[in-house]
């Protein structure tokens, strides 16, 4: 069973063998495991490319005992035919073993055992240079030194992946044999000893160039099949996450055009309406929908925070139970008119005040209890608040639609929705969930779900529990002042004509006078004709923006002497960084769009009273 369209979504992932220097592995293969993949790799190539000359070695010693035969010891040569054929039969086993268990057993294994079969091959050869090769027939010594090379120069070819087993081979076979002839005490046996000498030399050098370059080709190779994976794993995630963010954007639309479509359609109502129709319900319509519009924009400000990091939450006193009935009384109307039962339960300690966020406290439980109304057909929510341990949690469940296994492991994640089609039954921006489990975590909580499709879901919420005192309680309200009335010139500094209207209006209610200005140009130019009690002061208007005009303002409050004027910055600008930067510029304070009459009036009554 799918889950329709729950809340869930969030806005916009050395030194290699032989000296040679090892290419960086790629991000997502460690060290260790490139050097394991060499390694194995370098073995597979060790067995693969001497299978066929360790078998070849078979008619190249008849070859050789076919050459001897009339002026060598029989039995010697036999001697030395069958060691060498027993030799190869070794290394043939061997390399069947390896097609066998080679998976089963580590590259050190199959590289020590072929070392020791190459030692006694190449120490076979070498005993050419002993047995065959007398010191008064030149030609006999020539043909042995040969022979003795050529298997040298074929081991340095195919054992070129490996600088171990060919440093061994090349050893084995040639110093015993350059030994050899040293000790003939002519000068040909000692021209040849110096040869084979001087030929291991070149061997070991050319071995070690050629290790090293098979290792880093190995590296190489290893790593751009990982860079190459990786930018495969990236384009299909791009690819799904353009698909999710298409269609969140989509659904963002949707959401946003809805409210915007009754109030439009309101005010047009309002507008062809007849002289002295009753207005109000559809004012209170048109306000309910931008209040619904308003609430969509915070909850994209809101994830946009805590992507950034910049979601500062508070820690004060609050009273646990009066945020509980607050947010379900706020639930209650919507609960009662779909017919269900809304429960609330509480099971705390005497001691009910706590250190925390109230708003965002409130925040979370306000739209996990919306969720469950909005999801529950028949039945009721149960909403809970316990303390378990150092941890007060919050619980609500419902006898809703309930979530898929599938569904719930990605309820949480960016950009993720249950049900995003065009058919589905709720409305949704996909926001809530993903908003309300960072908030908790924020808080040094959680938010956690269980479900089962078709009997409902349980959502719990949990954050530290700090137990406090409540704080001193205010004067009665009966003893605090009336508001101060206000008085004074207001300028009024915005470009947007509705703006101006909405403000304007606001102003003149509180009894205020105003003069309007469109642009932080002629905001400098009035003040300096007639400076007012206070400024309103746009931050994003032409000519010249909010702040530059904000500096103007100062420096010839400093050049002449003046004595500080209010400027409160009223801009839609709405993260700490833009009230930091109102600040900067020297504004006194920061009101952010969309407000209230009483927002406005907490704003400028401390500058404006009496």
């Amino acid at each position: 069973m799918t889950l329709p369209d729950r809340d869930t979504g969030s806005l916009p992932g050395g030194v290699g063998e032989g000296g040679g220097n090892a290419t960086a592995p790629a991000r997502g293969i460690t060290t260790t495991d490139l050097d394991t993949l060499v390694n194995d790799a370098r073995v597979r190539m060790l067995y693969d490319r001497n299978l066929a000359p360790t078998l070849m070695g078979a008619p190249f010693a008849f070859l050789i005992a076919w050459f001897l035969w009339n002026d060598a010891d029989h039995r010697l040569l036999v001697t030395w035919v069958v060691m060498k054929l027993l030799s190869i039969g070794l290394r043939a086993v061997l390399h069947a073993a390896y097609n066998h268990r080679g998976h089963e057993l580590g590259a050190r294994y199959w590289t020590n055992r072929y070392a020791v079969l190459l030692a006694i091959d190449a120490v076979i050869w070498s005993l050419l240079a002993f047995w065959f090769a007398p010191f008064d027939r030149v030609d006999l010594t020539a043909v042995m030194a040969a022979c003795i090379i050529a298997a040298a120069a074929v081991g340095a070819i195919a054992l070129a992946c490996d600088l171990r087993a060919n440093a061994i081979f090349a050893l084995c076979l040639l110093l015993p044999a350059a030994v050899s002839q040293f000790g003939g005490g002519t000068t040909v046996s000692q021209f040849a000893g110096i040869g084979l000498v001087m030929y291991l030399g070149v061997v070991l050098f050319d071995a070690r160039r050629a290790a090293a370059a098979t290792t880093e080709m190995l590296r190489l190779r290893f790593t751009m099949d990982q860079v190459a994976e990786q930018r495969a794993d990236a384009l299909a995630l791009a690819k799904r996450q353009s698909a999710v963010k298409s269609q969140f954007l989509a659904t963002m639309s949707h959401e946003m055009r809805t409210p915007l479509h009754g109030m439009l359609g309101t005010l047009r109502l309002l507008r062809d309406a007849p002289v002295g129709a009753d207005r109000g319900p559809q004012l209170d319509l048109v306000e309910r929908a931008g209040e619904h519009l308003l609430g969509l924009i915070n909850d994209v400000l809101d994830f946009s925070r805590l992507e950034a990091g910049r979601l500062e939450v508070q820690c004060i006193p609050f009273e646990v139970t009066g945020v509980l009935h607050e947010a379900v009384e706020l639930n209650m109307s919507t609960a009662a008119s779909k017919a269900l039962a809304l429960h609330l339960a509480i099971d705390l300690p005497d001691r009910r005040w706590v250190q925390g966020d109230p708003a965002r406290v409130r925040q979370v439980l306000i739209n996990l209890i919306g969720n469950a109304v909005k999801f529950t057909e028949r039945g009721g929510v149960d909403v809970t608040a316990t303390v378990t341990g150092d941890r007060l949690q919050f619980a609500v469940r419902d006898t809703g639609i309930g979530i898929s296994p599938e569904d719930a492991a990605r309820i949480f994640d960016p950009f993720q929705q249950a049900d995003s089609s065009f058919s589905r039954r709720f409305a949704g921006t996909g926001l809530g969930l993903t908003i309300s489990r960072e908030l908790a975590r924020a808080m040094g909580g959680d938010l956690r779900c269980a479900s089962t499709p078709g009997e409902g879901s349980t959502f719990t919420f949990e954050i530290p529990w700090q137990p406090c005192d409540a704080p001193v309680a205010p004067s009665a309200a009966a003893d605090a002042p009336a508001p101060a009335a206000l008085a004074g010139r207001v300028l009024l500094a915005d470009d947007n004509p509705v703006n101006v209207l909405v403000a304007k209006g606001m102003l003149q209610r509180l009894g205020l006078d105003v003069t309007v200005v469109t642009d932080g140009a002629r905001a400098v130019t009035s003040y300096l004709a007639d400076v007012p009690a206070i400024v309103l002061m746009d931050c994003h208007m032409p000519e010249m923006d909010g702040f530059e005009a904000t500096r103007r303002i100062r420096e010839e409050e400093a050049t002449r002497g003046w004595p500080r004027i209010p400027i409160v910055a009223v801009t839609a600008n709405a993260f700490r960084d833009d009230r930091d930067r109102s600040l900067a510029a020297g504004m006194d304070d920061h009101l952010a769009k969309p407000f209230r009459l009483e927002d406005l009036r907490a704003r400028i009554a401390p500058f404006l009273a009496g």
